[in-house]
């Protein structure tokens, strides 16, 4: 798996994740919960919980810096694949 592929996966695939397996939770706990709280909640705690993508310049080129709430920081090289 190229870098770009796990850049992608960590930006846009496991925020939704992240939502939808807190919507069912929700769901689950509290089933006469109304729709819209149950959106800004899921939402919410999705956001707090989803990684933080930056780019970071070092001398010998950009790097991913990939930082979660409770992990530690994933540094991912930037490489060909991102110029396609």
């Amino acid at each position: 798996m190229t870098n770009k592929n796990k850049f992608l996966i960590y930006r846009y695939v496991v925020p939704v994740i992240l939502f939808l397996a807190l919507w069912g939770f929700i769901t689950w706990v509290s089933p006469g919960m109304k729709t819209l709280p149950k959106l800004f909640t899921a939402g919410a705690i999705a956001y707090i919980l989803s990684p933080r993508i930056r780019v970071i310049n070092f001398r010998l080129g950009k790097n991913i810096q990939i930082s979660w709430l409770f992990v530690k920081t994933i540094l991912l090289p930037m490489d060909d694949s991102f110029k396609k």
